[in-house]
């Protein structure tokens, strides 16, 4: 059906569908039990590699013979792609070569009525409405008849490049404001591993301490080994926990995130749990995260008492420092430290996928120590420092949400009429139209086999 559009467009404007106008059609998969199949120079695309881009390779390829004994199909340089199956749904490439592809791609062929970019930006811009048709189960999607079904605004074809070549130049910029936007969240990262340097290595403060030549630490300062700076040592319960929220929640691994403690994505224990108070945190723990992938284990937290009442699982060591030798906030800092970092690189073991820290190799960790005082003024200032940036940082993550707004609100008026001016010249997109559809039956494009 025809979508009803709640605005005026253009008087030069038509709109109809997709199907009465373009040639589409799906690929295939030729039989994976043939590996001879995948040993041509055939570009063979999976929606995957469907990222918003112009397309020039593929990462498998086929033979004539697999297309001869299979539904994929050679597709024209020029031809539009939308995937249609799964989280891809929607999203879009343009074929730079002539290219296979499996069937979760929809081609649609370079039409006399529509420009192929032109198409590319309205797909783009109604990728809402095509998620909202997808059905199906573990993995939904979307059809053929929903492709040929979509409703097109179609100005004139003058219009239609001269729209193309406004929004190219217009998200161009926004492109270039949003790189920049990226590249800042970038460095607020290395500038609190900056901050975390100079914390440990006596610097931060600006205190000008003179640097003991023996240690490399300023004067006061000496290294410790965890051991001799804490109380206890403990692994987290390996007990299944539920669903039931109604409970108490178990902090696991995925609940540290960024030195924070994250309270989305829990499970819980019912509070009749007979060993809760065993594994009860208090006010001051270290939450080390012992097991993960290599990239992430060690991830540290520190629980403080205006978070909820909560314990901790197995993957999870609690860490009770000795509170008059070492703060709890220093101690975490430290280890999400590059320093810390490079310590837990030195003792970590590898087991299929999963790196891990036991409790022993985290007591031998050795760690520069001021007195108490200038721990806590160590870790008020980097406090401080963090606060500043990450308040920069939402910043940055609402310009970036704006810019995406406006890229959508660009593109609304893009398909409105209201992007570029109108030229009483150019001819209606209604009489190229219907001399499409008078030859459509005699002059479809015919995909290679």
């Amino acid at each position: 059906m025809v979508e009803n559009y709640n605005y005026n467009l253009p008087s030069s404007w038509s709109i109809t569908k997709l199907g009465d106008v373009c040639e589409t059609t799906s690929g295939g998969t030729p039989s994976r039990k043939r590996l001879d199949y995948y040993q041509g120079n055939i570009p063979w695309l999976k929606s995957g590699e469907l990222n918003y881009n112009v397309i020039f390779n593929a990462e498998e390829s086929i033979n004539e013979d697999a297309i001869k004994n299979s539904s994929a199909k050679l597709f024209p340089k020029g031809t539009l792609l939308v995937a249609l199956y799964g989280a891809t749904v929607g999203k879009l490439g343009i074929l730079g070569i002539e290219a296979t592809t499996n069937q979760a791609i929809c081609g649609i062929f370079e039409s006399k009525t529509v420009d192929t970019k032109f198409l590319y930006y309205l797909f783009f811009f109604k990728r809402p409405t095509l998620l909202e048709e997808r059905i199906g189960g573990a993995q939904p999607n979307i059809s053929q008849l929903v492709i040929r079904n979509l409703s097109l605004v179609i100005p004139p074809l003058p219009e239609q490049y001269r729209i193309v070549s406004k929004l190219e130049e217009l998200f161009t910029q926004l492109d270039v404001a949003v790189y920049e936007l990226k590249r800042a969240k970038i460095q607020i990262k290395t500038y609190k591993q900056s901050v975390l340097k100079s914390a440990f290595d006596g610097r931060l403060l600006g205190n000008n301490k003179a640097i003991n030549e023996e240690t490399g630490l300023p004067e006061g300062w000496n290294f410790t080994i965890l051991e001799d700076a804490v109380k206890n040592l403990q692994y987290g319960t390996s007990d299944k926990a539920n669903e039931n929220p109604d409970g108490i929640p178990v902090l696991r691994m995925g609940n540290i995130q960024d030195g924070l403690l994250d309270y989305s994505k829990l499970k819980y224990f019912d509070k009749s749990y007979a060993d809760i108070n065993k594994y009860l945190l208090k006010e001051g723990d270290v939450l080390f995260n012992r097991t993960n992938s290599a990239e992430l284990v060690g991830k540290t937290a520190v629980y403080k008492k205006h978070h909820p009442q909560s314990v901790f699982a197995s993957y999870l060591i609690k860490i009770q420092v000795d509170e008059k030798k070492l703060n709890p906030e220093y101690l975490a800092y430290f280890i999400n430290s590059i320093f810390g970092r490079e310590f837990i690189k030195t003792v970590v073991s590898q087991n299929v996928g999963q790196a891990n820290v036991n409790g022993t190799k985290l007591k031998s960790m050795v760690l520069p120590l001021p007195d108490i005082q200038e721990q806590n003024d160590i870790v008020t200032e980097i406090e401080t420092r963090f606060s500043e940036a990450e308040n920069l940082e939402k910043t940055i993550d609402l310009s970036l949400l704006q810019a995406e707004s406006l890229r959508q609100s660009i593109l609304k008026k893009a398909f409105e009429g209201r992007l570029v001016p109108q030229d009483p010249n150019d001819e209606p997109a209604s009489v190229l139209l219907e001399k499409i559809k008078k030859e459509k039956s005699n002059n479809s494009i015919k995909v290679k086999k």
